[in-house]
């Protein structure tokens, strides 16, 4: 038998254990993949054996919605959901897909592979477990040796795909390796960045979520989200299967929402109303919403007073806060008729918002932080609003949005989607939606915004001693990083968010240019990467695919082909999400109107079939053979680790009952308090001026940000590079409902054409009137080539490298799109020798996309690309 395959997925197939795959299949029994199936002589074998049982686990393909799975004879024949609200037994398609698309899939790899070809070539063989775990741990010996243990690097993605995320860290912190959650800067990067900067980190992650209060909800804009299909879709933090029951229940009370988006994405066709924004614009429409709720006085002047800094005094001689001898904030005082020092927030004090009034204090000229936002954005009137915006409806409907939202305050939400470095300008979009926000209210309020009160968050589970020994080097600086981690304060993502003065924000997820530059300078020589795919979804890919050629060895942990696989050294055959545990705690609010304070274990259901493994096992053994194994080869990463996060969070049950039971849950009423918790910004108020900004960047005489204008203190207005021509468009992409990350990629089932809807995945959208005036067609076949935004078009450009690069693809006309803007689907346009033919369809959209860099925030406008497009081909 030949091992080796070269560039074809039959190849891969063989190579990687179809023969067990294919009969794992083959044993499915979920009719709507019948014609797949082959069930007759299975059923013959199967009669009057074992029974089957429906066993407790959880989804992965795209967050980590409790189901349950039926297990007959060691298979999966069926899927349905938790009965626990809010998903009351559902699921939707990326669960069924997940099981017979990827568990039980044809091209899932069994084995331990090892790289004889070039590097990208698709040219394996199989090898031994032992072999790769006694490869990489040599090589972690090999460099520990040379006093650089951090020139092996661990590459991690999506938190519900990976493997005990917490386990990854712990290992990284006792080799003294490096790691990185490389996904989390290009998914939500900036966003935790803004959302801590505005509200502190005590609030931050559910408004970055969205957590809300939907049931009494009366309007809401949400912006750049598939809504309400697409994951962490708000309220829930969870997947589209457990909002659907929340979402129907809010429409039933009368809740309405417009969707702010350049494309009309195929669930936001539910919505009120499509705002077709132009690309990068949504600044000007935050910015002329507030100045409508200023004129016509609907913003909450309460809650300004009271929560936000919005009474600040702030310099007019050089726009900095206005303190006392001891460098307290002050507000003015409308009875005292004076200066006085900010409260925290939580008591209103008689402060001033002070519109359209100045003071004196110690003959210095202020003005409130409210009253100068107000005179930032008088100039953004409706009629301005939809000039720039280039919005197809007259400026009254600007008007009437506004008051929509200030007519039904605090009720309301303004939100900007979870995923974000979309353009270079987008941390100041964020910052300028936040505001909006505050003028209406709505933080922690009913039917607005809502922060969880209760939760059972036990941290990490890390051992310590005596079940392990006192850790090495402990005076190693730790500090927070993504998801409830730590990670070592000189690591690439975290030293510069430690220096004096901060050149990134703590909150970022990673700063993915750091390690390429690493890379380039022999910084990092050595990589494992798991449950991502940074060889497309990181943009600029051709520096990425640079980088990569660069290292000494690349492992990779998989089930299935994908780019990265395609460059490892050595390939580990993970075992599927439902082949091991992983404890999950969450607060949803649910369709009850109540929060439901949740534990579940995903739990091992069948056994992982071939020679795969769990990615911890790996790592355990890797530790131990690094001559790391009093910490490594005891320890239970299956049970007492979460039992140790559920313990601390102080959980009545633990693991085992999770797996035996099902979810653990508790229900609390809504209890609404935008302080039940300090908030941690400078100010102690939610900060409309942001005095970290001020204090950190923009006025910071050290700070390379100093007066750059993408670190302004208050929310602004910055234009991003535009096409020009008639032939050129801003390329933009986004998620389909059915698909989400790299765990939908290469799924046979999701790719099928019958599930899209009318909505083809593969295609380069254009708008129809657009492309009737180019002479373009249905289908007809286009170049499109990149050329732009380079280093002389935006200053947050780096590397504008990919600037000529192109690509052919059909294009799909619709109406449902901006005309200045071409779509794709996120991750089409594969350029992969072993997935599935249709995924190499389309555009790659990563490809197209010079490499940027937000100042702070550290967004990498993932959607910040100009393009030119000419017809090459006929229609069919």
């Amino acid at each position: 038998m030949d091992d080796r395959f070269q560039t074809t997925r039959r190849g891969f197939l063989k190579l990687g254990g179809s023969a067990l795959a294919g009969t794992a299949v083959a044993s499915c029994g979920f009719s709507p993949f019948k014609k797949e199936l082959s069930l007759s002589k299975l059923k013959k074998e199967e009669k009057s054996k074992e029974t089957e049982k429906w066993k407790h686990s959880a989804c992965a393909m795209c967050l980590m919605c409790p189901l349950q799975v039926k297990v007959k004879n060691g298979k999966i024949v069926d899927v349905r959901g938790e009965d626990t609200a809010p998903w009351n037994g559902k699921v939707c398609a990326k669960a069924y897909g997940g099981i017979w698309g990827r568990v039980y899939a044809p091209d899932r790899i069994l084995h331990p592979l090892k790289r004889v070809g070039k590097r990208g070539d698709a040219k394996f063989v199989r090898c031994s477990w032992d072999e790769v775990i006694n490869a990489v741990a040599g090589k972690i010996r090999e460099y520990t040796d040379a006093g650089h243990p951090e020139w092996f690097e661990n590459w991690w993605g999506c938190p519900v795909q990976t493997d005990n995320m917490y386990f990854l860290h712990y290992f990284a912190r006792i080799t003294g390796t490096r790691i990185s959650y490389m996904h989390g800067q290009i998914c939500f990067g900036d966003h935790s960045a803004e959302k801590a900067i505005t509200f502190g980190g005590n609030h931050a992650g559910a408004l970055m979520l969205s957590g809300a209060d939907f049931i009494n909800m009366k309007y809401a804009l949400i912006g750049g989200q598939n809504f309400p299909g697409n994951a962490f879709t708000p309220a829930t933090a969870f997947g589209a299967s457990g909002f659907y029951q929340v979402y129907l229940k809010a429409r039933e009370n009368g809740f309405r929402f417009a969707a702010i988006d350049p494309k009309l994405a195929d669930s936001s066709a539910m919505a009120d109303e499509w705002i077709p924004i132009k690309p990068g614009m949504d600044a000007v429409l935050m910015m002329g919403i507030t100045h409508i709720l200023i004129q016509e006085k609907l913003y909450d002047a309460d809650f300004l007073a009271t929560y936000t800094n919005a009474p600040q005094l702030i310099r007019l001689d050089n726009g900095q806060a206005m303190t006392d001898a001891g460098g307290n904030y002050l507000a003015w005082n409308k009875s005292k008729g004076a200066a006085e020092v900010l409260n925290a927030a939580g008591k209103n004090a008689d402060l001033d918002l002070g519109l359209g009034r100045t003071f004196m204090v110690d003959g210095v000229r202020c003005q409130t932080a409210c009253a100068m936002y107000a005179d930032m954005v008088s100039e953004y009137t409706p009629e301005k609003v939809v000039e720039l915006c280039n919005l197809p409806f007259p400026a009254n409907r600007v008007v009437q949005i506004a008051r929509r939202l200030g007519n039904n305050r605090p009720s309301v939400i303004v939100y900007p989607g979870l995923t974000t470095g979309r353009y270079a300008n987008w941390f100041q979009v964020l910052r300028a939606y936040s505001v909006v926000n505050l003028f209406l209210g709505n933080i922690d309020q009913k039917g607005g915004f809502y922060v969880p009160k209760h939760g059972f968050k036990g941290g990490s589970g890390w051992p310590e001693p005596p079940l392990v020994p006192e850790y090495p080097h402990p005076d190693l600086k730790m500090v927070p990083a993504s998801w409830g981690n730590v990670m070592a304060a000189d690591s690439l993502d975290k030293k510069p968010c430690y220096s004096s003065p901060k050149q990134f924000h703590p909150a970022t997820q990673a700063l993915p240019w750091e390690h390429f530059d690493a890379i380039k300078e022999g910084r990092v020589k050595a990589l494992f990467s798991t449950a991502e795919n940074s060889a497309i979804t990181q943009v600029d890919t051709a520096l990425v695919y640079e980088c990569l050629e660069k290292l000494e060895m690349i492992v990779v942990g998989e089930q299935l082909p994908k780019e990265f696989v395609e460059l490892a050294d050595y390939v580990v055959p993970e075992s599927s999400y439902i082949e091991r545990s992983h404890l999950y705690t969450f607060t949803p609010v649910a369709e009850d109107g109540k929060e439901h304070a949740m534990a579940l274990m995903r739990a091992p259901v069948i056994e992982s079939p071939g020679e795969s493994k769990p990615f911890g096992w790996f790592m355990k053994q890797v530790g131990t053979r690094a001559g790391y194994a009093p910490y490594f080869k005891d320890l239970d990463i299956d049970y007492q680790w979460w039992d140790r996060i559920l313990e601390k969070g102080k959980c009545p049950v633990r693991s085992k009952d999770l797996v035996e039971n099902g979810p653990y849950v508790e229900v609390h009423p809504l209890t609404y308090n935008p302080t039940f918790k300090p908030i941690k910004t400078r100010s102690g108020r939610f900060e409309l001026f942001s005095n970290e900004l001020s204090e950190e960047c923009y006025h910071h005489p050290q700070s390379q940000w100093k007066k750059n204008r993408y670190v302004f203190p208050f929310p602004l207005y910055i234009p991003i590079a535009a096409p020009k021509a008639s032939d050129e468009f801003y390329l933009v992409s986004g998620k389909a409902s059915w698909h989400q990350k790299n765990a939908t990629q290469n799924n046979r089932y999701l790719m099928e054409d019958g599930i899209e809807g009318g909505n083809p995945y593969m295609p380069l959208y254009l708008n129809a009137r657009r492309a009737q005036a180019l002479g373009l067609k249905e289908g007809e076949l286009v170049a499109v080539t990149c050329i732009g935004p380079t280093r002389n078009d935006d200053p947050c450009v780096v590397d504008d490298a990919v600037v000529g690069y192109s690509q052919k693809v059909r294009i799909h006309l619709t109406e449902g799109l901006q005309p200045d803007t071409a779509f794709t689907f996120f991750a089409s346009g594969h350029r992969s020798k072993t997935m599935l033919k249709k995924v190499n369809q389309g555009v790659l959209h990563s490809a197209f996309v010079p490499l940027s860099v937000e100042p702070y925030a550290g967004g990498c406008g993932k959607n910040y690309s100009l393009v030119k497009i000419s017809k090459v081909g006929e229609a069919n």
